[in-house]
C-alpha cells in the first residue's frame, strides 16, 4: 500500500505507531517517494531564463549647427536677408525646452529614439566691458521729442537717445559694427562681482524718470562642449565644460570706429565669426518691434520708442523691474547674469534660424514676388527665401537591446544532487532480486487475499474473531507470521505456502 503514493506511505507510517509491522520498509518507501517529489520541484528550478538589456554601440547621424548653404548663397548675403522671417518667435521659445538648445549652448540632436549619445556641442561665452561716454547736449527730434545726444569714445556723431524708463537694457542697432561685438546701454547700474558699476553718463537735463545711462559693449567667443543626450526625449542631460557664470568683472573697453573695423573672413559656420552680431542687428532694425513702449511719455509716436524683441528677451531673462519700479529703487542687475542672458539670446537666435521656417503662405509670397520682379532683370530686386542648413554629424549611441541568458540555481542544483544520491541509496535494495525462485503470490491485492484464504483455511485458526472491524482491531488480529515459501521445499522446486 505504501507504494500507492506519498500520502499512502505517510498514512501507513502513522499506523505503525500503534502496531508496528514493517517500519523500515515503509520508511524506505516514504523516503523514496519524498525524494521523487523533491526532484519534481528542483528539476524545473535548475535553470531559468533571465531577461536583460545589453547596450550595443551604434553609429548614428546627428543634426548639427546652422550653416550657410554655399551652393545657392556663396557669400551668405541672401541667407542674412532671410533670417528676419523667423525671428519674430524669439520670445516664445525663451522658457520652452527645445531639442538642440539648452541655456547658452547648442548641441547636436541624435537621429535615434533609444539610448544615450555623447554629441558635440558649442557654447556662446559673452563678456562685456563698459565704455566711456558723455552727454553732449539735447535737441528736438521727430514730433518735437527731446533727444539726448551721447558721444562714445571715437564716435564723431552724437548717438541719439530718447526718453526711456528705469531698469531697462536696450541694444543700439545703428552702431553695431560687424566686428563680433554689440553695443548696449542700461538705464540702471549693473554691478559686477566686486560691486563696480562701470561708468555712468549723467544727463542734464534728466529724462522724465532717468537721470543717468550706462553704455557697454559685449563680445562673443565659442567654447567647444560635449553633451550627453537622451535619444528618447532629445534633451541634454549633461554639458561639459559648464560655461554658466556665477561671477564676472567689468573691463574697461574702447569702442572702435568704423574705419578700424575690418571685414571678417567669410565663414559658412554661422556659430562662428560675426554672424551673431549681424543677426542681432537684423532683429533690432528689420524685425517688427514688440509694440511695448520704451518710454512712458510720447509712446506710439516712433518705432524707436518701442523695445525690440532682443531687448525684451534680456529684460525678462534678468527679471528686471521695468515699469513695475518707476522710481528706480529696485536692486541692480548682476553683470554675470547679464552675460548669461546674452549667451542664451545668441544660442536661441542660432537655434531659430536653423530649425524654424516661415509659414507656407509667406514662402509662397516670397517665391512669387521674386519670380515676378526678377523675370527680366539681370540684377535681382528680390531674393527668394534661402534658409541655412544644419550640418550633419555622427555619434555613437548605446542602444539598449533586449537579450536573455540561461541562469542556473546553485541551491536547486545542490538540493537536487543530494536528493538524487539519497534516492539511489534507497532504491538499491529494491533493485537487487532475491536468490531463488519468485514466490507464487506476487501481490497483496484483494484477489490474492481471497485466493490465500480459500486455499489455506488454516489461516482462519490463526486470526481471532473481531467484533468491531476497525483498522486497529483488524491489524492487531491479523498481526501473525506468515511464510509464503518453505525454504527447503523451495530449494527442491516445490511450490507451496506454509502458514
Amino acid at each position: 500500500m505504501a507504494w500507492s503514493g506519498l500520502g499512502s506511505a505517510v498514512k501507513i507510517i502513522l499506523d505503525q505507531i500503534t502496531e508496528a509491522s514493517s517500519v523500515l520498509g515503509t520508511l524506505s518507501v516514504l523516503g523514496y517517494l519524498s525524494c521523487i517529489s523533491i526532484l519534481h520541484i528542483t528539476t524545473p528550478a535548475l535553470f531559468s531564463v533571465q531577461a536583460f538589456n545589453v547596450s550595443i554601440p551604434t553609429t548614428i547621424t546627428t543634426q548639427g549647427f546652422p550653416q550657410i548653404n554655399t551652393a545657392v548663397d556663396p557669400d551668405g548675403s541672401v541667407t542674412l536677408e532671410s533670417v528676419p522671417d523667423v525671428l519674430s518667435s524669439l520670445l516664445s521659445i525663451r522658457n520652452t525646452p527645445m531639442a538642440g538648445l539648452v541655456n547658452g549652448s547648442l548641441y547636436e540632436v541624435p537621429n535615434a529614439d533609444d539610448g544615450e549619445a555623447t554629441v558635440s556641442a558649442i557654447a556662446f561665452n559673452i563678456s562685456c566691458g563698459y565704455l566711456s561716454a558723455s552727454h553732449t547736449g539735447t535737441s528736438n527730434g521727430t514730433a518735437n521729442m527731446t533727444v539726448w545726444e551721447i558721444t562714445i569714445d571715437h564716435l564723431v556723431e552724437g548717438l541719439p537717445v530718447y526718453d526711456t524708463v528705469p531698469n531697462a537694457i536696450m541694444f543700439i542697432g545703428a552702431n553695431i559694427w560687424n566686428d563680433n561685438t554689440v553695443l548696449l546701454y542700461s538705464t540702471s547700474p549693473i554691478v559686477d562681482s566686486q560691486g563696480n558699476t562701470g561708468m555712468a553718463v549723467n544727463l542734464d537735463p534728466p529724462m522724465v524718470l532717468v537721470s543717468e545711462l550706462y553704455f557697454f559693449q559685449c563680445s562673443k567667443t565659442t567654447v567647444p562642449q560635449n553633451s550627453t543626450v537622451d535619444c528618447n526625449t532629445k534633451q541634454s542631460m549633461l554639458l561639459a565644460p559648464d560655461i554658466h557664470k556665477n561671477q564676472s568683472l567689468w573691463r574697461d573697453d574702447t569702442l572702435r570706429s568704423a574705419q578700424e573695423v575690418s571685414e571678417p573672413a567669410f565663414d559658412p559656420d554661422m556659430s562662428e565669426s560675426d554672424w551673431w552680431s549681424r543677426i542681432l542687428a537684423s532683429i533690432i532694425l528689420l524685425v517688427p518691434k514688440s509694440t511695448i513702449p520704451s518710454s512712458i511719455i510720447n509712446f506710439f509716436v516712433l518705432p524707436e520708442l518701442e523695445f525690440s524683441l532682443a531687448d525684451i528677451f534680456v529684460i525678462e531673462t534678468l527679471n528686471l523691474s521695468t515699469y513695475s519700479d518707476l522710481s528706480g529703487t529696485a536692486p541692480p542687475a548682476k553683470l554675470h547674469d547679464l552675460e548669461n542672458a546674452l549667451s542664451s539670446l545668441v544660442a536661441s537666435i542660432f537655434w531659430m534660424v536653423g530649425h524654424l521656417q516661415p509659414g507656407t503662405l509667406d514662402l509662397a509670397f516670397e517665391a512669387a514676388i521674386a519670380k515676378y520682379y526678377n523675370t527680366n532683370s539681370s540684377d535681382p530686386l528680390f531674393n527668394p527665401y534661402t534658409p541655412p542648413v544644419l550640418s550633419v554629424g555622427s555619434a555613437v549611441v548605446s542602444v539598449p537591446t533586449p537579450a536573455a541568458r540561461l541562469d542556473s540555481s546553485i541551491v536547486a542544483i545542490s538540493v537536487g544532487l543530494a536528493t538524487s544520491i539519497l534516492l539511489v541509496t534507497l532504491a538499491l535494495p529494491h533493485l537487487r532480486e532475491p536468490p531463488g525462485r519468485k514466490p507464487p503470490v506476487s501481490g497483496t491485492g484483494l484477489l490474492h487475499v481471497i485466493w490465500l484464504w480459500r486455499n489455506r483455511p488454516e489461516i482462519q485458526d490463526l486470526v481471532p474473531q473481531v467484533d468491531e472491524p476497525t483498522d486497529r482491531n483488524l491489524r492487531e488480529a491479523g498481526m501473525v507470521k506468515v511464510a509464503l515459501i518453505d525454504t527447503e521445499a523451495y530449494k527442491n522446486g516445490e511450490e507451496f505456502i506454509r502458514i
